[in-house]
């Protein structure tokens, strides 16, 4: 097996219908894996929270909805 890796996929999105559609092809997408993997879902912007991300270790992918 190989060593275990810590992906953090980090969701921005208001609407829960969509926040619940790009959950669902993360979980999808990784499937079996055997990596481990975090799902950080965010609806709106704190003070504090872009120091809460960059405080995140491991690798990082980020979905915004930016409109």
């Amino acid at each position: 097996m190989l060593g275990e890796c810590i992906m953090n996929f980090v969701i921005y999105e208001d609407e829960q219908k969509y926040m619940n559609v790009y959950r669902g092809a993360i979980m999808k997408l990784m499937g079996n894996n055997i990596y481990n993997y975090n799902i950080i879902e965010v609806s709106e912007f704190r003070d504090n929270l872009i120091d809460e991300l960059n405080n995140l270790y491991s690798n990082k992918i980020y979905i915004f909805d930016i409109i």
